[in-house]
């Protein structure tokens, strides 16, 4: 019993009526069957390749199911080779561009993840700049924006993690150091492809499959634990006469004020443990002189990273008197003059106070603190003299950790003299004696 409902598009009958010769401009009929389908917005042709109609009808319901079950891309690659290109995957540049519009995290760290990127891709690739200017690295930006991403694969970034650590040559502690940065810059990267933000990537962009650095390990994880090199009081007194002292018989006015903003840096990182942009942004309103407090809050110039970094730190009475007599001669809204004016939403790290932390850096250096980051050490070593007075969770406060055991891990310097205490058990008051005569004689030798 014959039926005019007209048959799904998966039934074979559907495909017998559709196959069909195509006619040339000649008016001759091709030899075999072809199918025209239609999917999703997109309509190919596919030859069969037989001139039996059932025949073509079961290969052109094949293609329909692949192309229900797998796609465009699949169904072409096998069903129509001859005209399918791959596709290649999206670049470096169309990635960062949309990660960027659906990525639910700060501008300055988005940032961070994007350059840590691109560093990788264009070591690994060859393109690495040959200087800072801003002209090079917009070229060098450029051309690696270029690059697709099928190009970076697990097995060259594994290659460039271990070159990267080569290059720091023989010196165990240089070693040491590229194999914490090669992992910051590794660690970065995988956050661009994570879990907040390659979920929202549209479906339009063609990824590769891996993505890049899927599957690639990181260097094991170095002690971060921080180290006192200061002696505090000695530094504290020559950064009070040096930094703070009286204008100089033939200094400047403009070095003396220059001298003093070093000075207020320098109690900032010290004596409340403050962060550079955090000192670099600080406003006189958020210090409370009755009280003796100074708030970390979000201001129209600074948004601290996470609700942890917010707080309200208790200062000691001197600095609040210091504070007190910087404040009576302030210009200006910010506890560090500058003449620069600050950049509202800057995707990158930008100081108005540049020069004094350059001078401040330069100054520690000179005065014994041979850290790469001198000015971060400051509150590193708050963070110490905090957890040894106090202890670790009083520390932690104080620095506004996110965990504890970030402060247990990167900051927290143990100064106590911890031995076994059974030394005295090693030799009687005679054996100790008959030491030292034996040492002195050889002296005397």
């Amino acid at each position: 019993m014959n039926s005019d409902k007209p048959y799904p598009r998966s039934d074979l009958r559907y495909w017998r009526e559709k196959v069909c010769k195509t006619k040339s401009s000649k008016g001759t009929y091709s030899p075999d069957f072809s199918v025209q389908i239609a999917f999703r917005g997109k309509r190919v042709r596919f030859p069969l390749q037989t001139p039996n109609r059932d025949a073509a009808a079961k290969r052109a319901q094949k293609i329909y199911l692949s192309l229900q079950a797998n796609g465009w891309e699949a169904t072409l690659a096998e069903f129509k080779p001859e005209s399918f290109a791959a596709p290649r995957s999206a670049t470096v540049g169309e990635y960062i561009e949309e990660a960027s519009a659906v990525a639910d995290i700060g501008a300055r760290t988005f940032q961070d993840y994007a350059t840590s990127f691109r560093k990788i891709v264009g070591d690994i690739t060859g393109n690495r700049p040959a200087s800072r200017h801003v002209p090079v690295m917009k070229q060098w930006r450029e051309n690696v924006d270029q690059i697709h991403l099928e190009q970076i694969d697990a097995q060259k970034v594994h290659r460039w993690k271990l070159d990267y650590v080569k290059r720091a040559g023989n010196d165990p502690v240089k070693q040491r150091s590229a194999k914490i940065t090669a992992n910051s810059f590794m660690r970065k990267s995988k956050a661009l492809f994570g879990r907040k933000i390659r979920p929202y990537i549209s479906k339009e962009l063609i990824l590769p499959e891996p993505l890049p650095l899927a599957g690639v390990s990181l260097f094991p994880r170095t002690s971060m634990r921080y180290v006192s090199r200061i002696d505090v009081k000695e530094l504290i007194g020559k950064a009070g006469s040096c930094l703070g002292g009286p204008k100089g018989e033939d200094e400047s006015v403009s070095e003396f004020e220059l001298r003093l903003e070093v000075y207020k840096a320098f109690l900032l990182a010290l004596f409340a443990g403050l962060r550079r942009k955090e000192i670099d942004t600080l406003l006189w309103r958020q210090v409370d002189f009755d009280s003796g407090t100074i708030s970390i809050e979000a201001t129209p110039y600074h948004v601290p990273k996470t609700e942890q970094s917010m707080g309200v730190l208790e200062i000691d009475p001197e600095i609040v008197d210091l504070l007190r007599g910087f404040r009576a001669r302030a210009k200006g809204e910010f506890v560090i003059e500058s003449a620069t004016a600050p950049q509202l939403g800057s995707s990158y790290s930008h100081y108005r106070a540049m020069l004094v932390f350059q001078r401040l850096t330069a100054w520690l250096r000179e005065n014994g603190l041979d850290d790469q980051k001198p000015l971060h050490a400051l509150r590193k070593e708050a963070g110490s003299i905090v957890c040894q007075n106090s202890g670790l969770f009083a520390a932690s406060r104080f620095l506004r950790h996110a965990d504890i055991h970030i402060t247990a891990q990167h900051y927290v310097d143990k100064r106590e003299r911890v031995t076994v205490g059974l030394g005295s058990l090693l030799a009687t008051n005679v054996d100790r004696q008959s030491l030292k005569s034996n040492s002195d004689g050889a002296k005397s030798a």
